[in-house]
């Protein structure tokens, strides 16, 4: 929705009638950095089930102030979000993630 400039509106809107079309839509390549190995090899909507699992509790804003499609930009999962986006509560959940996510 972002990338294009849309709303989360038309964005569903383009990814129904690409359903339909016979086309995927797979994860952007910087999300794969919070799959664990035993998702990666999955469908993809099994991947897409975990990513929305593991950040329901971020709030949408966040998501509308992240340049998440820009790869070149990150390093690492800590760069997701720009700084002072995420709540306290979010960055404690998100840190839980990145330490199960190493442990695994």
């Amino acid at each position: 929705m972002k990338r294009f400039g849309i709303s989360i509106h038309e964005a569903a809107s383009f990814v129904i009638a690409r359903r339909a079309l016979g086309f995927k839509e797979i994860l952007p390549p910087v999300l794969h950095a919070l799959l664990p190995e035993k998702i990666t090899g999955m469908h993809h909507w099994a991947q897409w089930a975990y990513i929305s699992k593991i950040l329901k509790d971020v709030r949408v804003c966040a998501f509308y102030q992240s340049d998440l499609f820009d790869i070149d930009k990150f390093r690492s999962t800590n760069e997701f979000f720009a700084p002072g986006t995420l709540t306290n509560l979010e960055q404690k959940g998100l840190s839980k993630l990145k330490s199960g996510k190493t442990a695994s």
